[in-house]
């Protein structure tokens, strides 16, 4: 589904010639070919995925918060050493079809991306468990990186590329006109 969407807002942008967008405090920001709502990982793939696809569309991410990650937050530098991740939000991911909890699981996307689109290291969520099926994404010691590493990653090479994010703006209008 969320291809789908990347696939259709970057045909969306070949219709108009120019857009400005308008956040709520009535600012008009820089035209953009493609403007996203949201920078959680939904909003952050969408902007990665269309700027690998075709790096000349520009692309506005407009995020209502101060951060990127939506519902996924990782707190770090926690602890009397610092040296403490703390997921506050969502924090793993399934790797494979899998019967858990109350029903089946899977995040392929997710795997995918993280596993092979981005290559980042990833360890068992419960090592040392053998019926353990979840896994968490982990720096080059083994230690927790923080499950929003993929969400940061993907939104720093979206911006290497030319996206650009509006923290604490909220977009209220779009306008253009047609190609």
């Amino acid at each position: 589904m969320l291809l789908h969407l990347a696939a259709a807002a970057a045909t969306a942008a070949d219709t108009l010639t120019h857009r400005s967008v308008t956040s709520a405090t009535g600012a008009t920001a820089a035209s953009c070919d493609v403007a996203i709502i949201g920078a959680g990982p939904g909003g952050v793939y969408a902007a990665w995925r269309i700027l690998k696809s075709d790096p000349s569309t520009s692309v506005c991410i407009f995020e209502a918060t101060e951060r990127a990650g939506g519902r996924i937050y990782s707190a770090r530098g926690l602890g009397p050493k610092g040296d403490l991740t703390a997921e506050l939000g969502a924090y793993r991911f399934v790797r494979n079809w899998t019967k858990g909890w109350g029903g089946y699981m899977w995040t392929p996307l997710t795997a995918a991306l993280v596993e092979t689109a981005l290559q980042l290291p990833i360890a068992q969520y419960e090592p040392g468990d053998p019926t353990s099926f979840m896994y968490k994404i982990v720096d080059a010691a083994g230690h927790n990186a923080g499950y929003d590493t993929f969400v940061t990653k993907m939104l720093g090479e979206a911006t290497a590329a030319g996206a650009r994010v509006e923290y604490k703006r909220q977009l209220v209008s779009i306008s253009g006109t047609a190609a």
